[in-house]
């Protein structure tokens, strides 16, 4: 495999570093994984790497691009980002530059790939921003981002509850980047827009938009992702779109956990296969 750093820039101005790397094999030449990081990620995160030496081996070649909210902070110009400020319906400015620079590069088909955070932005770009040149979509451990959801179940409400109402009160005074320490969905630091902008509605609950993505869509989790924010989350999303294409399929693999722990070889096998029946 041959690997070299690019960049890419979006219609808004903001410049993404990552990598492409190309196969030794020509057995798919038009054909390329875009992979998008989860929360608080890059693309060097342990994750993509396993995928692109994956990809590679199977004559494959694999793009992996940092987006907007990459790592917890990070800085362009006077604006922060990070995923602490990520604002997840920008994610289409991220994904679309990184498509325009692989057509550009002479590819003609797009597997899109997202992890965690990653496997809702994929989703939710398919749904809302449709674009020719993406021929499959993988959403890998997605996560459910539903306040109606966290309100209703007894393991999160009453921290939830505690951090929408922190986020809510900087919000009222005019402090929508504040730093906020939340232990739900996971320990973190958000800004009070980020935090409610993902969980405090259910414009990102994939179980309301999944249907109207038309590609193939392969949603798949490990049976050990029980967490409030994990659990059944692939299972009910697969259930809205299951009709939308008959390639549509779910994997629930059973030992895994969220990060794919010592699994990372299963993960990208189960992704092949599917790739390879479409």
């Amino acid at each position: 495999m041959t690997i070299k750093f690019e960049s890419i820039q979006t219609k808004d101005e903001l410049e993404h570093i990552g990598v492409l790397s190309k196969s030794d094999s020509t057995t798919h030449p038009e054909e390329c994984f875009l992979l998008i990081h989860g929360s608080s990620g890059n693309f060097y995160g342990a994750m993509n790497l396993a995928l692109i030496d994956h990809f590679g081996k199977s004559g494959y070649d694999v793009a992996s691009f940092n987006t907007r909210g990459h790592d917890l902070i990070a800085r362009y110009g006077e604006k922060f980002y990070g995923n602490a400020f990520d604002i997840l319906s920008e994610c289409y400015y991220d994904i679309d530059a990184a498509i325009k620079f692989l057509v550009q590069s002479g590819y003609k088909k797009v597997h899109l790939y997202g992890h965690s955070m990653g496997a809702v932005k994929v989703l939710y770009y398919g749904a809302k921003h449709p674009n020719p040149n993406v021929v499959s979509i993988i959403s890998a451990s997605p996560v459910r981002l539903s306040y109606d959801y966290f309100m209703n179940h007894p393991d999160a409400v009453e921290e939830f509850t505690r951090c929408v109402n922190i986020a809510n009160k900087h919000m009222q005074n005019n402090e929508p980047n504040a730093l906020i320490d939340v232990q739900f969905p996971m320990p973190h630091s958000f800004g009070a827009k980020a935090y409610l902008d993902k969980h405090g509605s259910e414009k990102y609950n994939m179980t309301l938009f999944a249907q109207d993505v038309k590609q193939p869509t392969l949603i798949m989790a490990g049976s050990l992702e029980t967490h409030p924010r994990l659990e059944n989350c692939a299972i009910d999303t697969f259930e809205i779109m299951k009709n939308s294409h008959n390639y549509n399929s779910v994997l629930i693999i059973e030992g895994a956990d969220h990060g794919w722990t010592d699994m990372h070889h299963t993960h990208a096998e189960e992704i092949l296969k599917w790739v390879e029946n479409l």
